[in-house]
């Protein structure tokens, strides 16, 4: 099983909000080169989807556009929120 890591809103955005960041894009990837994609094509996994829109719900509140979230791979696939799921960014 692959190892999880989960950061908080706070810190994941505190960087954002230190420099006076009006709008900004979430990154992150997956080591393992795997799951960035369910079984049925380019989809963001369900975590992935969770992660964004808490992130997005939090960037909300403090006046933070999140612009995508885009999740890779270091065998190259990537996937873009903004592209595949654009709801959830709104």
């Amino acid at each position: 099983m692959p190892a999880r890591f989960a950061a908080s809103g706070c810190e994941v955005l505190q960087p954002a909000v230190l420099v006076g960041a009006s709008a900004g894009v979430l990154l992150h990837n997956h080591p393992s080169g795997d799951p960035v994609f369910e079984l049925t094509g380019r989809e963001p996994s369900p975590e992935d989807r969770e992660v964004t829109r808490r992130i997005a719900e939090a960037t909300k509140v403090i006046g933070i556009s999140l612009l995508d979230h885009i999740v890779f791979t270091h065998t190259g696939p990537y996937t873009s929120i903004a592209q595949t799921l654009p709801h959830l960014l709104r």
